[in-house]
């Protein structure tokens, strides 16, 4: 056979095969990504769980509660990690106590009567504007001296609840205004006594 002819058909015979395992290549690839693209949706269908991330025991568990899932309820779950930041597990501030907590609404009820309540605003202590209450001279004062269900347990500062906790004096009297509109409370709408005159200056 003639050298020349025998070159160009080896040439070819290699270049056909090599253009044929291409092309099988090609094809394993594209079957074996529309397969992983199948997987990913179904993936991304299945219900999830979410799990705080504390480390590798938490893999194994997660491992081990999907296939506890397929084989009693026979469906795949995907189990999602969540992570913390160590910041949230400590407060930087402890919490005020009721006591010495300053520029607040506060409400008073009645031990006998739940529905009788007053609602006022100190930029004082809460400890300081419930002793002035209790020491008389107020709508408050006045209610517990003809109340019989305030007179037969002692009224303490448990009985004055925080509403609002305000920065400002301002800020004080606007959320006492707002929680007078918004309750009603009976005590508020006695401070007129009767008895007490009060002039009414108009002006042109």
């Amino acid at each position: 056979m003639d050298p020349e002819k025998l070159f160009d058909r080896e040439t070819n015979d290699y270049l056909m095969r090599k253009a044929n395992k291409e092309d099988k290549v090609e094809e394993d690839e594209t079957e074996a990504n529309t397969g992983q693209a199948e997987e990913n949706d179904d993936k991304w269908l299945r219900p999830w769980v979410r799990v705080p991330y504390i480390g590798k025991p938490l893999i194994l568990f997660s491992r081990r509660l999907s296939r506890v899932i397929e084989e009693r309820m026979y469906t795949k779950i995907r189990v999602v990690f969540q992570t913390t930041k160590v910041k949230d597990s400590f407060v930087l501030k402890d919490k005020c106590p009721k006591e010495i907590c300053a520029r607040v609404v506060y409400m008073f009820s009645c031990r006998g009567d739940p529905t009788t309540n007053y609602i006022g605003y100190t930029n004082r202590t809460l400890r300081e504007r419930t002793n002035e209450h209790l020491r008389g001279g107020t709508a408050v004062s006045d209610h517990i001296a003809h109340c019989t269900g305030c007179n037969t347990e002692r009224i303490t500062i448990d009985d004055f609840r925080i509403m609002r906790k305000c920065r400002t004096e301002f800020d004080s009297t606007i959320y006492e205004a707002i929680l007078i509109k918004r309750l009603n409370p009976k005590l508020n709408r006695q401070l007129v006594k009767p008895g007490y005159s009060h002039t009414l200056r108009v002006f042109n």
